[in-house]
């Protein structure tokens, strides 16, 4: 075995610190996560909408990646809240987490989650929508195909959140 050297301070400074085990918390809270998926057909109307998961009201979003094939012309995707079918299923607002993003290339690293000011960002679910109070019950995160496209193509998306 030949010589190995480690010049980084950032990794022999470590040597007389205590280890710190990784912990699945966040400010107290645990980090969940939930997947969507979805088929676009390129036979779909414009302004389809597509339920992708559901998260209580009081959830606090952390991040949204959205992942898909290239579905050619689908250059304006939103997404946002609706109420769940149960609810009546209205849209509450259609592009409070992500406006107007191309899905036309094909990507797993696409920012769902691009449309909150930075000052808005640690809101609740139900507040991101715009709602006066909590409704107390589940809401659905909706993507919107302004422009599907003219091509077949599968969407993802993962969401990390906690609750508050």
């Amino acid at each position: 075995m030949g010589f190995v050297r480690s010049d980084s301070i950032n990794v022999t400074g470590l040597d007389s610190v205590p280890p710190v085990m990784p912990s699945s918390n966040n400010n107290g809270a645990d980090i969940k996560h939930i997947r969507g998926q979805v088929a676009i057909l390129a036979a779909d109307a414009d302004t389809n909408e597509f339920r992708m998961a559901r998260l209580p009201s009081n959830a606090v979003i952390k991040d949204i990646k959205v992942l898909c094939d290239a579905i050619t012309g689908g250059t304006d995707y939103d997404l946002g809240v609706a109420y769940p079918i149960s609810k009546g299923g209205a849209t509450i607002v259609k592009d409070c987490l992500m406006d107007g993003q191309t899905l036309a290339t094909a990507s797993k690293v696409l920012d769902g989650f691009s449309k909150p000011a930075i000052e808005n960002r640690f809101k609740q679910l139900w507040e991101l929508a715009g709602l006066a109070s909590d409704p107390n019950h589940n809401l659905d995160i909706v993507l919107t195909g302004n422009t599907i496209g003219t091509a077949d193509g599968d969407v993802v998306i993962e969401i990390l959140y906690t609750m508050k």
